[in-house]
């Protein structure tokens, strides 16, 4: 295996079934007596894989994908990539790992949640750390995807991050 394939695959071990179970329910098809079908199990922890290649300082081919951008900006980090064999735009961000990331995270404090691309955000409010560092990216990323969606059509796209 080629080392930046190796370091590109490290992932971070989760229990993902107690991960699932936790988060909201999933529709009927794909649960199971033990939570969720395989195939859903599945993509979970290929998209954890995403996650956690956010970490490393090299990687050029994310799970073996197409690297279309990195971004790094007043501590918020992460990449696009695209899957042509799954036809997915993988948009993966960093979580905390330097200073800055925790000084964001320590915005506590629910705010109404303002952002490029959104018209109505009704009354949703979120974590000021979390959309400081999601705003600070926002405009480009939006333009990015938008660019790719453009270039693929059919493909959808995945968010994801630790």
């Amino acid at each position: 295996m080629h080392f930046f394939s190796f370091v590109c695959v490290w992932s971070v071990f989760l229990d993902l079934n107690a991960l699932v179970t936790l988060a909201s329910p999933l529709p009927v098809e794909t649960r199971t007596a033990d939570g969720v079908s395989q195939d859903v199990f599945d993509d979970l922890v290929r998209y954890t894989k995403y996650s956690s290649a956010v970490y490393q300082w090299i990687c050029p081919n994310p799970l073996g994908n197409k690297l279309i951008q990195k971004f790094s900006k007043t501590g918020t980090q992460g990449f696009v990539v695209r899957d042509d064999k799954r036809k997915d735009f993988i948009l993966a961000f960093r979580g905390t790992l330097e200073v800055i990331d925790v000084l964001v995270d320590l915005q506590i404090v629910l705010t109404p949640l303002k952002s490029a691309g959104i018209t109505d955000a009704g009354s949703a409010r979120v974590h000021a750390g979390f959309l400081f560092a999601y705003n600070v990216v926002a405009n480009d990323l939006l333009n990015l995807v938008k660019g790719q969606a453009t270039a693929y059509p059919g493909y959808s796209l995945v968010v994801t991050g630790v």
